[in-house]
């Protein structure tokens, strides 16, 4: 982790360029728009049968924190991919030289050079518009997004091609900023999205979404396709609500498939919805291909566990946030004293409680 020796002899300099403070703009991230859905589709709830595993299974993961200093926000972005040959971002022997710290300056620098500098290192402006670095007002989530895109695209480019891999997350996102035409960060989200679509061409690949709770996927195709009276509630309650109708007993049932269209780009989206003794789960599995979606379906409904995720995701979540944990640590105790802010302890706090769980 020679990054983090390099970012806290650098935070001194940084404080060095303070320029004009700004707060950040504001952006929406909902999924509440900037999709559509397609109604050509034979919308089916079924029960899930075991099936056989015909590839070797890989999950990957990552794993982000901001760490808040005086005027500078760190984000830490580590990720794991398991299953055959595994690969760690940050690599222990820093081979992979990939920018997984994010900078975010909340002040305009009074000079660049700094800058230019470090961002060999570090992500310090975004891939996907011209000479726009992360200062002042630049949005904090948009930030972490890319960085984290950054890191997910790298393991993806790792994945054995014979393998069947398994995304914590969608295949791509779907903001709601990207049906907002002219918007700097619509053409942030259109460039991850692009990315992503790259990266996963030609693998046998799908996204696995466990926070649904405010997502609308499933409710704006059953009220533009089902002609249902269909109130706009979250994917999670409408799922448990149609697998428990339509089969109470059935341990795990899938509803699908859904057709997400964003511009040029087509996801399809199944419902998985899993019960472990008193409680369900409920996660969306995604893929850029109809078939491969519905295979990435029978595997993620074999493969839950009770904390609600694939076990191969599951695995690459403990290895990204314990190896999160222990940079957040390190960066810690190498920054100059006194300029770490009380979000930033806290954050501490929270690192070193994963790395003893």
């Amino acid at each position: 982790m020679r990054e983090i020796f390099e970012l806290a002899s650098s935070l001194s300099r940084l404080m060095s360029i303070v320029g004009e403070l700004a707060s950040p703009e504001p952006i929406d991230l909902s999924e509440i728009g900037g999709f559509e859905v397609g109604c050509d589709t034979d919308f089916t709830v079924g029960e899930l049968k075991p099936v056989s595993i015909d590839y070797p299974l890989m999950g990957l993961d990552s794993h982000s924190r901001i760490i808040r200093f005086l005027g500078v926000d760190v984000h830490l972005v580590t990720g794991a991919l398991v299953g055959g040959d595994n690969v760690l971002i940050p690599q222990p022997n820093g081979t992979n030289n990939v920018r997984w710290i994010g900078l975010k300056l909340r002040f305009k620098p009074r000079d660049y050079e700094l800058l230019d500098k470090l961002s060999e290192m570090f992500y310090i402006k975004s891939s996907f518009l011209d000479n726009e670095y992360f200062v002042g007002s630049y949005n904090d989530e948009a930030v972490r997004d890319e960085v984290r895109n950054h890191v997910e695209v790298t393991l993806m480019r790792a994945v054995n091609n014979n393998a069947f891999l398994l995304v914590d997350g969608p295949v791509f996102p779907t903001p709601r900023v990207l049906s907002m035409e002219g918007n700097k960060y619509a053409s942030v989200f259109n460039g991850i999205i692009e990315s992503r679509v790259k990266a996963l061409n030609g693998l046998k690949a799908v996204g696995v979404v466990k926070r649904i709770e405010h997502s609308h996927f499933l409710a704006r195709y059953l009220r533009e396709c089902g002609r249902e009276g269909v109130p706009m509630v979250d994917d999670y309650t409408l799922a448990i609500k149609r697998a428990t109708l339509a089969l109470p007993n059935s341990r795990s049932v899938y509803l699908g498939p859904i057709v997400v269209k964003v511009g040029n780009w087509v996801k399809y989206c199944w419902y998985v919805v899993t019960r472990t003794g008193r409680n369900a789960s409920v996660v969306r599995v995604e893929g850029l291909s109809e078939e491969v979606a519905k295979e990435g379906r029978d595997y993620v409904g074999m493969l839950m566990t009770l904390s609600g995720t694939a076990v191969p995701i599951h695995i690459a979540d403990k290895l990204a946030r314990r190896l999160n944990a222990s940079a957040v640590l390190m960066l810690y105790n190498l920054s100059p004293g006194g300029i770490i802010t009380y979000e930033g302890l806290e954050e501490v706090e929270r690192a070193r409680g994963d790395l003893v769980e």
